[in-house]
């Protein structure tokens, strides 16, 4: 994939959230945008934040922001957690048979588990 175009933003530099396929990376109790898009308060944590403990997710979601566009949530329990996520991210080539089609996942350190649905048989 061409990445050239893909630059690294903060919060105060998302003036149209609908505009673009957006990463959100950390939780709904540290990133309003990731909370938006679960459709949760700002800020949620714990239980209620819907990243299981001592895990991490990476989720995807079609119109999280009324647009045509996706979002990809990578967020962890702690921060240690969204960090591993980032890593199977950012390895993707390694993982992307636990990835492809699915629109969630739980990540354990190296470990990848399908939550949501597989998509790829669609």
């Amino acid at each position: 994939a061409d990445l050239s175009s893909l630059r690294a933003v903060t919060f105060d530099d998302v003036v149209d959230k609908t505009s673009g396929h957006l990463i959100l990376v950390g939780g709904p109790a540290v990133n309003s945008l990731t909370a938006e898009a679960l459709g949760l308060e700002f800020p949620t944590s714990g239980v209620a934040s819907t990243i299981p403990e001592n895990k991490a997710i990476l989720k995807w979601i079609d119109g999280a922001f009324g647009g045509s566009n996706t979002v990809l949530i990578v967020a962890g329990w702690e921060a240690a957690e969204t960090q591993a996520a980032a890593s199977v991210l950012q390895a993707y080539s390694t993982y992307s048979s636990d990835l492809d089609g699915k629109t969630s996942v739980e990540v354990v350190g190296t470990t990848v588990t399908a939550v949501g649905a597989d998509t790829s048989a669609e």
